[in-house]
């Protein structure tokens, strides 16, 4: 059998607009990775080896912790100026 895997569903809010995110942890992952080269981006990703465990308690807790990261990064007036920041956000999905 395969893997067992979680899709996390966020709602991510920047003023009147809102969009649903529906990804995997690793989406995640590269869209850290590759908003790192970014001078002014200093945020951290809740870490996967917390939460190695599926059980919803763990699964609802990462899930928050994903949706306060998207949050920031989308309310961040340093990175919001950034366009590149939104293009990538995008690339998980609206």
């Amino acid at each position: 059998l395969g893997k067992s895997f979680v899709t996390y569903t966020i709602r991510i809010f920047k003023g009147e607009e809102s969009w649903i995110i529906d990804r995997r942890y690793r989406s995640f992952e590269r869209l850290h990775k590759k908003l790192r080269v970014i001078k002014t981006y200093g945020l951290r990703l809740p870490p996967k080896r917390a939460f190695k465990q599926l059980d919803d308690r763990h699964v609802d807790m990462r899930r928050s912790l994903l949706q306060g990261y998207l949050s920031a990064l989308v309310s961040d007036p340093e990175l919001h100026l950034q366009s590149e920041v939104y293009t990538k956000m995008m690339l998980l999905g609206k």
